[in-house]
């Protein structure tokens, strides 16, 4: 657990919004704070688990507020830390973290290390087309290749910075990029391209309102001047000053204004800037600058002709410099005490001081063949690592590629046997319709075929009740010659013995049967009749009945029964007018239907559908029986009657409807006379009447 103390620093730094560039300017933290936060983390990096671990939000704000401190070495190896799940860092913090470590590098006098973090953060940034860090990654390089005096590569490096900048409208970025490069033109020697890039960041700083940018600049514009028009430069400087408040910002522009008014020979104006450098050199105490301000001195006093006592400030101010080593004053002081020892004709002492310069440049020239070496070597590192990482990186791709190939066959694998299961599924789905529908189909042909039985035994009943109750002699047969039924009156005017199946089979009396029953198989509506014009009885010891006419009529349907009708007593027709044969047809069928609606209650279209002799049509949603309201009215009637349906009608109504109700008994009687007045005309035109018209 972390003590409060560790606690509120923690807090303090994650709620940092830390950009790479520039640092943060935040409120110092006290002098200890981050090394204990730092103890109380307990990492190394094996230690990180990845992105999400909350450290790395803890390790990455140290080492940020460890770069404003100048510790770079300390923000260094907590750079490097997070160094090995860098991979699961997104794209812009990667790039950041790379960038850091380039310039903590770079700050340590690393520029050859530096250079390689950067080459990799560049890398970074191009391949993920991240612009705005790419331009900031750029302008890193150039630095980075101007501290190793790689000219070309700088001013390429900020070259294309800028142009990112450009088009990303940072004119902040912009005016950075182009003081970089006029420092860089400065240090090649080329004062107008110098000093025209330092003119563009100026007026981009000033339109920015970066005034100290801008200071900066014009700063480093003024030195530049001193090498063409000292004048123009000490006239800038002394606007600098004026706008100075930093004392060693002051110390600094005095120091260049006294080098300007040297040159122009004002000694008198020089005195007083090397008076105030005193006065703020003994303010600020000995710092970087002191061997500047004492080498100044010495200039002056040579200009003083007052070579003795120069010498000894151009001394002391060597002195100073090595000190520091700062190795470009060492040489402008060694050219000063030569001119020095010169102007009192020490020959020796000038020739000394010039193979010291000349050892200074050749300590130089080393210095930057070592950097060349390093950078060498640095660039080889860098190859070798960045082959290692594009090896790494094709066998990670390579392995990515593998296993989206097993998880695509996976997944087609899977959606295969999704499909196969969908469509095993659809036809289960499809044969169980297919089933359930041939059962509905089944269903309804077995329900049709019950209500036909039904129908049928109740067509049977009704015909053989009716048979029962004629009061004509009637025998029933079946198709294959055996006696079904003889109605009462047959057995009392022929005294039928009990045994008349036996004795009166159907063959007896169909003695052509064999054409009777071809001429109906081929469909010849004659040969549903048959006449005989005797009647043997074998029980009447073979006396024929002469005076009886025999009807042998087949029935129609399914039954296939035959009716054998004895027509010898029938008393003719009453003599009155009789109606056409058109008006009974018409009369029949309103009889028909009149017996039908009041001994069942049910209508004429059920009429028809029940006795299957009428044709039933759905016509706009309603059910019609055309055909059978034609026959109910003489202006419909057809020209050509089908009177077959119209006896087949009543003969269903009759046996279809009870007679047990008195006003349909009365309907029955009166469709009875109908159809023998329907039959007698029929005859009488020559037509073969069916076994339907029962006397």
């Amino acid at each position: 657990m972390l003590s409060e103390r560790l606690l509120l620093v923690v807090v303090l730094l994650a709620s940092l919004a830390v950009s790479a560039c520039p640092p943060p300017a935040t409120t110092p933290l006290p002098a200890n704070a981050l090394q204990e936060c730092e103890q109380q983390l307990q990492w190394p990096a094996h230690q990180l688990s990845g992105a999400a671990d909350p450290r790395r939000q803890a390790l990455w704000h140290l080492a940020q507020h460890y770069m404003q401190a100048q510790q770079f070495q300390a923000a260094q190896r907590l750079l490097l830390a997070l160094l090995p799940v860098q991979a699961q860092f997104a794209v812009d913090e990667q790039i950041q973290l790379l960038r850091q470590l380039g310039i903590s590098h770079y700050r340590l006098g690393q520029s050859a290390a530096a250079l390689a973090w950067f080459r990799q953060a560049e890398q970074l940034a191009r391949t993920h087309e991240q612009a705005r860090l790419h331009s900031y990654v750029l302008s890193d390089l150039g630095t980075t290749y101007k501290a190793l005096e790689q000219w070309p590569q700088a001013l390429q490096s900020y070259t294309e910075s800028l142009r990112l900048k450009t088009q990303l409208h940072d004119e902040a970025g912009r005016a950075v990029t182009l003081h970089n490069i006029g420092s860089l033109y400065a240090n090649l020697g080329d004062v107008r391209q110098s000093s025209d890039y330092l003119q563009q960041a100026i007026a981009l700083y000033q339109q920015q309102q970066l005034s100290a940018k801008a200071a900066h600049a014009r700063e480093e514009l003024a030195v530049l001047l001193l090498q063409t028009d000292a004048a123009a430069a000490v006239g800038e400087l002394t606007r600098l000053l004026a706008e100075a408040s930093a004392p060693l910002t002051e110390l600094r522009l005095r120091q260049w204004r006294m080098a300007g008014y040297l040159a122009l020979n004002q000694l008198a104006a020089a005195q007083q800037d090397m008076v105030r450098i005193d006065q703020l050199e003994q303010q600020e105490g000995p710092q970087q600058l002191s061997a500047i301000s004492v080498w100044r001195k010495g200039q002056w006093l040579d200009a003083q002709q007052k070579h003795a006592p120069a010498a000894d400030f151009l001394q002391q101010a060597l002195r100073l410099a090595q000190q520091q080593q700062h190795t470009s004053v060492q040489q402008d002081i060694l050219k000063s005490l030569q001119i020095n020892a010169m102007a009192q004709q020490q020959w020796p002492q000038a020739l000394d001081y010039q193979q010291q310069a000349a050892q200074l440049r050749q300590q130089q020239l080393q210095q930057r063949l070592d950097q060349q070496t390093e950078l060498h070597r640095a660039e080889f590192d860098y190859e070798q690592q960045r082959g290692q990482i594009q090896a790494l990186q094709q066998q990670n791709q390579i392995a990515t590629l593998t296993a989206q190939i097993q998880q695509a066959r996976f997944w087609n694998l899977l959606a295969a046997s999704a499909a196969v299961a969908l469509l095993l599924l659809g036809l289960l789905w499809w044969q169980r319709r297919m089933r359930q529908r041939q059962l509905q189909q089944w269903q309804t042909q077995l329900a049709w075929h019950q209500r036909q039985l039904q129908q049928l035994e109740t067509s049977h009943q009704a015909w053989q009740q009716l048979i029962e109750q004629w009061p004509q002699p009637m025998l029933l047969y079946s198709t294959d010659g055996q006696l079904l039924q003889a109605n009462a009156a047959f057995i009392a005017r022929y005294q039928a013995p009990t045994d008349l199946a036996q004795q009166l089979p159907l063959r007896g009396l169909l003695g052509d049967a064999h054409e009777f029953w071809r001429r109906h198989d081929e469909g010849n509506d004659a040969a549903a009749q048959f006449r005989l014009q005797q009647l043997t009885l074998p029980w009447q010891d073979n006396q024929a009945a002469a005076e009886v006419e025999v009807v042998v009529t087949v029935l129609p349907g399914e039954t296939g029964w035959v009716l054998v009708q004895c027509n010898g007593d029938q008393p003719a027709a009453p003599s009155q007018a009789a109606p056409s044969l058109a008006e009974l047809y018409v009369q029949v069928m309103q009889q028909s239907l009149a017996m039908w609606e009041l001994a069942t209650g049910k209508s004429r279209i059920e009429l028809a559908e029940q006795s299957g002799i009428w044709r039933v049509s759905i016509d706009d949603g309603r059910i019609r029986t055309r055909s059978f309201d034609r026959y109910l009215a003489l202006k419909t009637l057809p020209k050509q009657p089908r009177w077959r349906e119209v006896v087949r009608t009543a003969h269903f109504v009759l046996a279809q409807c009870s007679q047990t109700h008195q006003p349909v008994l009365g309907i029955q009687q009166q469709l009875h006379q109908l159809v023998l007045q329907l039959r007698q005309q029929l005859r009488e035109q020559g037509a073969t009447l069916p076994g339907e018209l029962l006397d």
